[in-house]
């Protein structure tokens, strides 16, 4: 699951029940505009994986975690967009890799993303 912008969901899936002076529009700019980057894998997507989060915030983010980050970044940047806020998020997605830290962190886009190089450098 991830921290979406939103106050539709309840804190830690999105914004909501959060006091107002940390779930505002103020705060929803600034955590946009943080440079944060969504790493994915694109095999990740078995609603079944045993240690997904299956309680019904996080299944209302989407049914598997490649599902989940990719709709956290889209609404992301769509929110941003429609209020002209600034958007530093990235998306990196590492193909063929299902739910595995070091099938991530050994993949060459995950590496670029971290390090600004590519894999064997």
């Amino acid at each position: 699951s991830h921290l979406f912008p939103t106050t539709d969901l309840p804190y830690p899936y999105g914004f909501g029940k959060l006091p107002d002076s940390i779930a505002n529009d103020n705060a929803l700019q600034a955590y946009l505009a943080a440079p944060l980057t969504i790493y994915l894998g694109t095999a990740d997507t078995d609603p079944n994986h045993p240690l997904l989060d299956r309680s019904a915030s996080a299944a209302a983010q989407g049914p598997f975690r490649l599902a989940r980050g990719r709709k956290c970044y889209d609404v992301a940047k769509t929110l941003a967009a429609t209020h002209g806020w600034p958007f530093q998020w990235r998306l990196a997605e590492a193909p063929d890799i299902a739910h595995s830290a070091a099938g991530m962190f050994n993949h060459a886009t995950c590496l670029d993303a971290i390090f600004g190089r590519p894999a064997n450098d």
